[in-house]
Order: C-alpha cells, then structure tokens, then sequence
C-alpha cells in the first residue's frame, strides 16, 4: 500500500521518472516487484530490491539499471552488479540467446573481425560468437549462412560486398548509394537487410578527431577509385562538403563512379594540376583509399601535393583519414602530415568505427570502443 500511495504522489508531481528501492528478504519479494512493475506502466519505473536475495530485480528491471564498475574495490550498494554480470545472469535465464555471427569473403585468415565483436560480447556479458567463413561464393553463403535460424549477423568483405546484394529483402540507403553491403542484418521470417557501415567508419573517424558532424563551408577531397571510395564520396556528403573533389592515377575511373551519385553531392574530378590549382574552395577533409603497399604514382604525387596545399583556414585543423589498415604510417599519411601540417588518422580507426557500427546494429549495446580499439590493434 506504501508503494502505491507513493506512486500515487508521483504521479500527481507530473514527474518524468520514479524509481523505487525496497529489500528482499525472500526471493517471492522479487516476484511481487514484478507484478507491481507490470501493473504501474504509466511513467517511467526504476524498481528494484536491495541485497543478494534482490539480484534478480536488477537484472529484470528495463528503466536506467544501477549498475557497479569492476574497476571499484567493492559495490556501492548491496547486491549491486557490473554491466557483465546483469547481461550474464540475463542470458542464463534464457533473456538473450546465443546468436552466431561471420565475417563472409576471402581471403578472411587475417580479419580482425572476430577479434572486434568477440571482445565487445566478452566485456558486456552476451552469450554470442563471432567466427570466419571463407567463400568467394554468395550462393554458398545463402545456403549455408543465410538459412541458420541462429544467425545474428554478417560482416561482408570482399568480393561479396556486390554479389550478397541479390539475396537481401531490403537496402538501406547508404548501401544503394554506395552500391555495396557490409552488413547484413537479419529481420526475421528469413528476410534480410543489407546496410553498409563503411561510410560510418570514415565519418566517426573523423568527427571523433575535431572534425564537426556538419562540416560546411570546406570541400572534401577523396583520393582512389576504388570500392573504399564510394564510401568516402557518402561520408563527406553527410558530413556537410560544399563540394568533393577526386583525383586518381587513371581519371577516367572517376567519371564512371560520379555518374552514379545525384547530382547535389557536387562532385568535381580533377585531371590536372592546371585544374587543382584553379581550385578556389579551401580543402578540409581528405579521404585516400588507395592501396599502401605501393609507392605513389608521380603524377598522382603532384596532383596530391597541390591538393593538399589547397587546406586552408577553418574552423578545425585540415583531417586526412588514410583508410588503408597498414602500414599504420602509410606515404600518403607522411606527406600530408610531414610536409603541410594537416593531421592525419590512421586506418585502423576507420576499421574499428565500422566495425562498432555493425556491433551496435545487431546487438543493440553500445560497444565498448576503446577495449576493442585495443584488442584489434594488439600484434
């Protein structure tokens, strides 16, 4: 009666949240909270028991768990758990089940996928595995992959990242403006979405190193034509680029990749270095996806150092994202940095950001970014 007087009384305070704390002194008392919890659904409710014999109400409770820190010499309050533990007891009492998830392509003996997700599950309790499926084949992944009820997720690589498009239900956006599927997300009843979250690793990438999330008023500068490069074009659009600019080795593969982007991502290819001296837009971001196991080309060298001069005052330091994994210093990287001062990132944040993204769709959490950011970039 106490609790419902005073849930009353809050109620007639026009609050936004309630929360309740009693003491189990049985575990029936858990019980009664639930039934008390599914009975008051009309504000927000944090509801929960103290002592060991109440574990079970913080586990149950869905509103703004308290929870400890393993970090902290003892809990700050009885029968209080870590993040881990609520999600551990959860799942043993059957609140999630265990999903398998793939990286899907070839070759995939080096990915660190199943390094990045299986950290992540590991910090945060959940009962999920990630693993490796080598194939060149998508047929092969719809047969065998696409089929296990089970399944939570793929990580795409190449070269499916076009073929695995033919057997999914729905694209979002990014992935039919980029024209590839990293991600696959089950929905249920065997249907599935294809998503991209490379454009997300590029763009969290950079915001997470001073750029703004509306970077107006600089142009965007991508350097390769490759797959890697359509991501690109999308997270400058998204960032806000007055305009992006792009310059390869061989031109004539940019024209064919602006065609496929609408009109108002304002995309220019530069050709020459009459052209990139005639550049009046001050450079602000600048994205490489060229490979960097190969010395840089001599005309793309003086192509680049003419843009990369073009970086001019603004309201952050001019960002270059090298999306290539290793070296962790790539040429491109040196000479941005070395020769006109911009501040570069390295690949192997843009390999975690996109990574994170995929945890955080198929798994609804959070991802522990900086465990993970480690545990990836660990030899």
């Amino acid at each position: 009666p106490e609790w419902e007087n005073r849930y009353n009384q809050a109620l007639s305070m026009d609050v936004d949240i309630i929360k309740f704390v009693g003491t189990a002194t049985s575990f029936e008392d858990n019980l009664l909270l639930e039934q008390f919890r599914k009975q008051h659904t009309t504000k927000p409710l944090i509801a929960i028991n103290m002592t060991e014999t109440g574990k079970v109400s913080r586990i149950l409770n869905t509103v703004l768990t308290p929870v400890t820190s393993e970090l902290l010499p003892s809990a700050s309050a009885p029968g209080q758990l870590t993040l881990r533990q609520v999600n551990e007891l959860y799942s043993s009492m059957g609140g999630y089940s265990a999903k398998e998830f793939y990286v899907v392509g070839s070759p995939v003996s080096h990915s660190r996928s199943p390094v990045l997700h299986n950290t992540g599950y590991k910090i945060l309790g959940l009962p999920h595995k990630f693993d490796k499926f080598e194939t060149e084949s998508a047929q092969e992944v719809k047969e065998k992959l696409l089929s296990n009820e089970k399944l939570g997720g793929l990580a795409v690589t190449i070269p499916l990242k076009l073929d695995i498009m033919e057997y999914m239900d729905e694209l979002t956006e990014s992935a039919k403006l980029i024209g590839a599927v990293n991600t696959v997300i089950p929905l249920g009843d065997g249907k599935f979405r294809g998503d991209n979250t490379d454009w997300l690793g590029i763009k969290n990438s950079l915001t997470r190193n001073g750029v703004p999330e509306k970077a107006s008023g600089v142009a965007g500068l991508v350097i390769g034509a490759g797959g890697t490069s359509r991501a690109a074009i999308y997270a400058l659009y998204k960032l806000g680029c007055s305009k992006i600019y792009m310059v390869n080795r061989t031109p004539s593969k940019l024209f064919e990749l602006q065609k496929n982007f609408p009109a108002e991502y304002n995309i220019e290819v530069l050709e020459s270095v009459e052209q990139v001296e005639a550049v009046k837009e001050a450079v602000g971001i600048a994205v490489s996806c060229i490979p960097a196991d190969k010395p840089l080309d001599a005309g793309l060298m003086s192509l680049l150092e003419r843009a990369l001069n073009k970086g001019g005052e603004s309201n952050f330091a001019p960002t270059l994202l090298d999306a290539a994994y290793k070296p962790s210093t790539t040429p491109v990287m040196k000479l941005a940095h070395d020769k006109y001062q911009w501040q570069v990132i390295p690949g192997a944040q843009m390999l975690v950001h996109q990574g994170v993204a995929q945890f955080e769709r198929w798994t609804g959490f959070r991802a522990p970014f900086a465990s993970i950011f480690n545990a990836v970039t660990q030899e």
